[in-house]
């Protein structure tokens, strides 16, 4: 029987914890944690707002997970299903894609 353990640090005290991590380092030396949030604004949609919501619960995902940033690089990946994803998951999903291409 294998057993595999967490890494130490990941889960927080109130349970919580991200929804993945690289095994081998993917940054400065550290692993990649991720959170992926998917929002549905249906109930605000076609307004200003609508927008931003995605930016919105990323910024809370950072706020949430930040004792998890000084020793893993931690990506909040969120997603409003009926319009677009924050800016910085955008640009990982591209840096991740053109990693794996080389």
């Amino acid at each position: 029987m294998i057993l595999l353990l967490e890494p130490a640090g990941l889960v927080r005290q109130d349970g919580k914890r991200p929804d993945g991590l690289t095994l081998i380092p993917f940054e400065g030396g550290r692993s990649l944690t991720w959170h992926v949030t998917v929002i549905c604004s249906t109930a605000d949609s076609g307004g200003a707002e609508s927008r931003f919501i995605a930016e919105l619960a990323a910024s809370r995902k950072q706020v949430k997970f930040i004792d998890l940033q000084n020793q893993y690089s931690f990506q909040p990946i969120a997603v409003e299903i009926l319009d677009r994803s924050n800016e910085s998951a955008c640009a990982f999903l591209d840096d991740l894609g053109w990693r794996i291409s080389l």
